[in-house]
């Protein structure tokens, strides 16, 4: 996963891994917490922890992204 400031074009992060986990380890963004672009944690529909793929990504897996959670 990459993140670009829509604005400017700038890429910000890049090569996140989708890895799925438990709070608050489960926090893709946290070692990028200095940039303050957010939260995001990767959700199993099937509650099962099992990695993405493209073709689950929106059906069985699911990023939610929110404020900063610290």
């Amino acid at each position: 996963m990459s993140i670009t400031n829509h604005d400017t074009g700038e890429k910000l992060v890049d090569a996140i891994p989708l890895l799925p986990g438990e709070y608050p380890a489960s926090n893709l963004l946290a070692q990028h917490d200095y940039l303050n672009i957010g939260s995001a944690v990767l959700v199993s529909a099937t509650n099962d922890n099992s990695m993405p793929t493209f073709d689950s990504l929106g059906k069985e897996h699911f990023i939610l992204w929110s404020d900063n959670l610290s």
